[in-house]
Order: C-alpha cells, then sequence, then structure tokens
C-alpha cells in the first residue's frame, strides 16, 4: 500500500499512507532506520568525471573501451558478485537485468575500491528513480525499511 499511494514532496520526502497512518520517508529517516550516517561521496550526475581511469580498473575483467552503459557480462567476476548482492539488497534493480544504471555504478565501484558512500542518499535517489519509472510500484522493495517506519 505505501508504495501505491505516495506522493513527492519537494523532492526531498516521500509521503504515504498505511492503514490511515501517514508515513514519511527521506534521507533522514533512512538514515536512522537503517543505523547509518550521512557519511562518504554522494552521488550526483557526472561523478565518474572526479574518478577518471580508476572505474575501468576496479570494475571491469580487461581493458574496454570508453561506454556510457555497462553491461553485466563485462564486469570482473568479483563485480559481478557485488552486482548481484546490490541487486538483491540495498539496490533493488527494477530495469534491465543486463546493464547496470549510473546509480548502481556509482555504488559498485564505491565498495570495489573500499571507499565510503552515503548510503541513506543513495536509497533515497533509488526510490525516487524508480518510483517514477513505475506504474504501480509493486517492483519495489524495501520491506525491512517500511517494517522499520511503521
Amino acid at each position: 500500500m505505501f508504495w501505491r499511494n505516495i506522493e513527492f514532496l519537494d523532492n526531498k520526502i516521500i509521503v504515504s499512507k498505511v492503514l490511515r497512518v501517514v508515513v514519511m520517508l527521506s534521507r533522514d529517516t533512512i538514515a536512522k532506520a537503517n543505523g547509518c550516517l550521512h557519511e562518504g561521496s554522494t552521488y550526483y550526475e557526472g561523478w565518474e568525471k572526479a574518478y577518471n581511469s580508476q572505474i575501468h580498473r576496479a570494475l571491469y575483467a580487461k581493458k574496454v573501451g570508453d561506454q556510457k552503459a555497462i553491461t553485466y557480462n563485462l564486469l570482473s567476476e568479483r563485480a559481478k558478485i557485488w552486482a548481484n548482492k546490490l541487486n538483491k539488497s540495498v539496490l533493488h534493480k527494477v530495469g534491465s537485468k543486463t546493464t547496470l544504471s549510473d546509480l548502481h555504478k556509482f555504488v559498485l565501484f564505491h565498495l570495489m575500491e573500499n571507499l565510503p558512500f552515503d548510503l541513506p542518499n543513495t536509497i533515497y535517489i533509488n526510490i525516487l528513480c524508480n518510483s517514477r519509472n513505475l506504474g504501480g510500484m509493486d517492483n519495489i522493495y524495501y520491506a525491512t525499511l517500511m517494517n522499520k517506519l511503521l
């Protein structure tokens, strides 16, 4: 019910009603529910320019040309393991099974390089992106997060 009733307040808060209870979801509520701080790198469009060739070294099994789309089959074995874990846990994937979103690439790079990143902000961005691309919202899970908020 939460996902079916969502509304957005200035891209800062997601509001919904479940069983007549108003639930507000923001970066701060995600941080509190998950017990994490807003620390480390924050995702933004064009983030990869700050890391140049480090991304290719960290993610790919072999040298690949500069490409916008990151395909799963070109990833190193270790990166594939992390990508699968991300898709099934923190960043639920609702799009293509073979192409990673830029947000997934951001998180995957930071995990592979053992660099800190702002997890609550990343989850919030993922929810925003997925909620705008789907009609019914049945594919966005975060059940544990929702249970903690309720």
